[in-house]
């Protein structure tokens, strides 16, 4: 069960990071249209960008990210100051087993702490689990499963009969001849992510794509097989 402190300390400094004051009035507690210097800097003198999370240590320090710049930054109740934990202003994927305010974080979200004081951090678009010990050493402490739609490509060109083909009972526009079976061939021996074509397109497509020659794919009614390339790359990306 959340504690009363941990609810009072998310209203106080979620997002907008403001301060209501004994007088009930407004006040901006950290926050502003001016870009952060490096290291300590006071709150209310720092632009923040968007801010999506936030946590309180074991010992009581304000933690919170930043998401447009891709950081990690902790409030010091003592001076007022704020200063960088991790991230360098920039989004990538980089630094682990150095210290975190060296390493790159790619639209970082939630953060939270253990017991013991490190931090965890949701590293987006990365797709991991991120981990600050208590030395300021950032790792990668989990990664999320890829669920990445990942289909294999078969790509033949030649001449198909096109049109509207069936019955009066059931009729669907397709395609239909000996090069469309050429490609489902293809398509059925691409790999995961891979893209196969045959010889016809590679000399349609040469100038715009890096390719390895694979051999001979035996394919139904073609007696000497047909020659696939394995698309490596488009050329110029």
């Amino acid at each position: 069960m959340l504690s009363l402190r941990f609810i009072v300390a998310t209203l106080l400094y979620l997002l907008t990071a403001t301060l209501c004051s004994a007088q009930r009035i407004i006040t901006t507690f950290a926050g502003s249209d001016v870009t952060y210097p490096t290291g300590a800097f006071p709150a209310n003198e720092a632009s923040f960008g968007r801010l999506v999370g936030i946590a309180e240590s074991p010992s009581g320090e304000i933690y919170f990210v930043s998401r447009t710049r891709s950081m990690i930054l902790k409030f010091n109740r003592a001076d007022g100051t704020v200063a960088i934990v991790a991230g360098i202003g920039i989004g990538g994927y980089s630094g682990d087993g150095e210290d975190a305010i060296r390493s790159q974080l790619n639209n970082p979200q939630g953060i939270t702490f253990d017991r013991a004081g490190n931090l965890f951090i949701g590293d987006n678009s990365n797709g991991v689990i991120r981990k600050i010990d208590t030395r300021g050493r950032i790792s990668t402490f989990a990664k999320f499963p890829d669920l990445r739609l990942r289909m294999g490509v078969g790509i033949n060109t030649g001449i198909v009969i096109a049109g509207n083909i069936g019955s009066e009972r059931r009729m669907d526009y397709t395609v239909i001849g000996n090069e469309v079976n050429v490609a489902q061939r293809f398509e059925s021996n691409a790999g995961p992510g891979q893209m196969l074509i045959t010889g016809s397109t590679y000399e349609r497509v040469k100038e715009f794509v890096e390719v390895r020659e694979l051999g001979l794919l035996r394919v139904a009614g073609k007696q000497d097989g047909v020659l696939a390339y394995d698309v490596l790359r488009w050329r110029g990306l």
